[in-house]
């Protein structure tokens, strides 16, 4: 039978028997080590589940028992946690390397943060998020839950430090081996909806297929309601856990540390989940209704954050009884030129009676666009401005929060309104609300008319 690091736990550690979903682990492990293309791998794994014991210790020892030319960096928020790992991993080799596949430990190189294979360039090192990587090489790197608990990962200065250090320290120590190209895994529960998870996963749009992040997650119970683990963690007791946190007010670690839904943080989030929840909340077809009129707003993007804004177009239709219905939308990451003449064609199909558009970041817009309109689709578009100065927040809160508490507002089925929704449901723990802060300006243009009337 080939020796796999499943094999090798099972060698060594019987009760991993019993871990069923770790044969997941190795399947999703094994596609990537063996693949020429998918060469980044993330994987979110509820708490106390293994998944430092098989990426962490296992991993690496395999490894280097099958091919002592690999050189492994062993990250995790600390370097007291990387070495336990690396040291596991080296008492895993100096006890069954010989017996397995004749590979042996270098003895004077044998430290707990550090170990060399004798006779070979294969080792195997630790450091802590925000250590310096100079002078390292790195075949295969493993980061292993980055975050040292939940206020590090609450805080977005913490976080903006966790992205830099692994861009420029961990990754570019990224070096083929004699059998593949430079592996990279992260492992890790949710705590937070733009964690290094998320920042990873936004960067793929711009990167190259081999470089692209693959993720997969695990949630202790699944959508059947099975418990991932059950002879270690039995659907009772993971219930009761459950109870547990929601009796201390603390249901959102539930969600993020087990079922990987890091959204439903009260610190995190602007308005609760049962805000979302309505039937109606989107419609593929617009329902009979009493439609007073139509706006739309128009939000330009900033440029602000690490994955770029987004801009925004939006018509909503008012109705007599206070509902309001996004019909359509544009939610864009595009030079603002495109964007000039993705909105001109978006507002001649989707016709408003007014279009109010933010001036903060190009007071010319609003020209701009109704020429292309005229040049393009021989149409020009009713537009007023507005030039905000009170804060994002404030203005989100007060055009959005009644309206989704007594659930009168209403997205047609798109998938910018999805992603709109999303965002909204996500404020202010994302680092993107350009689609909601459009909805917005639809909505206030719509304040402006009535207050006129």
């Amino acid at each position: 039978m080939k020796l796999t690091p499943l094999l090798l736990g099972r060698l060594t550690w019987p009760w991993f028997k019993s871990a069923p979903h770790i044969e997941s682990f190795e399947e999703k492990f094994l596609e990537m080590y063996n693949s020429p293309t998918i060469n980044r791998l993330i994987v979110s794994v509820p708490v106390r589940h293994c998944k430092t014991t098989y990426f962490g210790t296992l991993v690496p020892a395999w490894a280097l028992l099958m091919n002592p030319l690999e050189r492994i960096i062993i990250a995790s928020h600390s370097l007291t946690f990387s070495a336990e790992q690396v040291s596991k991993a080296r008492d895993l080799i100096a006890e069954y390397g010989g017996i397995l596949t004749g590979t042996y430990l270098d003895e004077n190189c044998s430290r707990a943060q550090h170990f060399r294979i004798r006779g070979e360039m294969g080792e195997c090192r630790a450091v802590g998020v925000s250590s310096s990587c100079a002078g390292m090489t790195s075949s295969l790197s493993i980061l292993d839950d980055p975050y040292a608990d939940e206020e590090t990962a609450l805080s977005a200065t913490q976080r903006t430090k966790l992205e830099q250090w692994f861009s420029s320290e961990l990754l570019t120590r990224g070096t083929p081996c004699a059998n593949h190209p430079p592996k990279t895994i992260i492992i890790a529960s949710r705590r937070h909806s733009e964690d290094i998870t998320a920042y990873l996963l936004g960067l793929n749009k711009d990167l190259s297929d081999e470089n692209k992040w693959h993720h997969i997650e695990y949630k202790a119970i699944n959508d059947k309601g099975e418990a991932l683990w059950p002879d270690m963690f039995p659907i009772e007791k993971l219930k009761q856990t459950q109870y547990d946190l929601e009796l201390k007010g603390l249901s959102y670690q539930w969600d993020g540390l087990y079922q990987q839904d890091p959204t439903t943080n009260p610190q995190l989030i602007e308005f609760p989940k049962h805000y979302f929840t309505g039937e109606d909340l989107f419609y593929d077809i617009l329902p009979p209704i009493d439609a007073q009129c139509s706006t739309g707003g128009i939000d330009l993007a900033l440029g602000k954050s690490e994955h770029g804004d987004y801009s925004c177009a939006v018509k909503i239709i008012h109705c007599k009884n206070g509902h309001k219905y996004v019909d359509d939308s544009l939610l864009l990451r595009t030079p603002l030129g495109q964007f000039e003449q993705d909105c001109a064609e978006f507002f001649d199909r989707n016709d408003c009676d007014s279009i109010l558009v933010e001036t903060n970041f190009d007071p010319e817009f609003s020209n701009r666009l109704n020429n292309v309109a005229w040049i393009n689709c021989h149409n020009r578009f009713y537009l007023n401005e507005v030039h905000h100065t009170n804060q994002k927040e404030v203005r989100i809160r007060k055009y959005l929060s009644s309206l989704l508490r007594e659930h009168k507002i209403h997205f047609r089925n798109t998938p910018a309104n999805r992603l709109i929704v999303k965002q909204i449901e996500q404020l202010f723990s994302a680092k993107n609300d350009d689609g909601p802060d459009c909805v917005c300006i639809a909505l206030e243009m719509y304040s402006a008319l009535t207050r006129k009337n």
